[in-house]
């Protein structure tokens, strides 16, 4: 049983994040996934909230060093969404520049 995908520095694009969206919306046993230093934008971070909305597995999602580094509002919403039934999501790592990183952190912080 897989509990943890890495794929730093991979070329992961928001197309791929299409991808793991339809697989973390179906796995209950990945605990930690690793994104890290890849080129994922706001689109792509929907994509994985989208996915995540279900998923109870994923304790752990790693997005720092993104080429694409700015979160956009409509992205953070997206979390916001997820959180609203994800409660096993309890860290994420990530760099935000946003008014809306409160509200996400807050979040975070409920589930831990």
């Amino acid at each position: 049983v897989v509990k943890e995908i890495i794929l730093k520095e991979c070329g992961v694009s928001d197309r791929g994040c299409e991808y793991l969206k339809t697989a973390l919306a179906a796995n209950s046993t990945l605990a930690v996934i690793n994104l890290e230093k890849n080129s994922i934008s706001g689109a792509g971070g929907s994509s994985l909230a989208q996915g995540l909305q279900g998923n109870v597995g994923v304790r752990e999602l790693n997005l720092m060093s993104q080429t694409q580094t700015k979160w956009t509002d409509r992205c953070l919403d997206d979390f916001l969404q997820m959180f609203e039934t994800n409660v096993s999501l309890v860290k994420i790592v990530w760099r935000l520049d946003s008014r809306k990183s409160f509200a996400v952190n807050k979040m975070v912080t409920r589930n831990n």
